[in-house]
């Protein structure tokens, strides 16, 4: 009887364990998937306020494309035409505050094309891994942000000056375990 009393116990309790780690496990899925959709949210937050912005305060008549910029100030970069028919980038800094925010301009007449930056530096690199180029603006000077994975497989961030392609900064990040 007493015998019994304990296997009934420990059943029991077995059981409460089991469903206190299911509903855990239940709320951290729950958790994880909103905080997902969070951060994605965020990342988009302003994109649209940023393209009537600059449809606003500019000379463009359209927008083709809005990406982001992250240097020591965040940049929304807004690709798009003017009504003489040249493209432009726009950047124009994130920021919560509304008021009249500096935007820069850059005519891409004006500046070295993305795929001549690339061509470039698939020549000078041959070894390493391509991954993106994106525009961007350090120091208000346009920069092509080229990301790649070198031949000691580090992550490298290269930033070139769109106008002439001078290197103007670079950052190389160290693998510390082989995979």
């Amino acid at each position: 009887m007493i015998i019994e009393r304990k296997n009934k116990f420990k059943l029991t309790w077995l059981i409460w364990f089991i469903v206190l780690c299911c509903v855990l496990i239940i709320g951290i899925l729950i958790y994880s998937v909103y905080l997902y959709y969070s951060i994605l949210n965020n990342k988009e937050t302003g994109l649209q306020k940023s393209e009537q912005i600059i449809l606003e305060q500019t000379k463009l008549i359209s927008v083709d494309k809005v990406e982001r910029f992250h240097g020591d100030t965040s940049y929304h970069v807004i690709t798009g035409r003017a009504k003489d028919g040249d493209t432009y980038f726009a950047f124009l800094p994130i920021t919560n505050n509304h008021k009249k925010q500096k935007i820069t301009l850059i005519n891409h007449a004006n500046i070295i094309s993305q795929s001549q930056i690339k061509d470039h530096w698939l020549k000078s690199c041959q070894t390493c891994h391509f991954i993106r180029i994106s525009p961007g603006l350090i120091d208000d000077q346009p920069v092509w942000e080229i990301t790649y994975k070198d031949q000691s497989l580090r992550y490298v961030f290269d930033y070139l000056s769109m106008y002439d392609g001078k290197s103007i900064e670079q950052f190389r990040f160290k693998r510390f375990s082989e995979k």
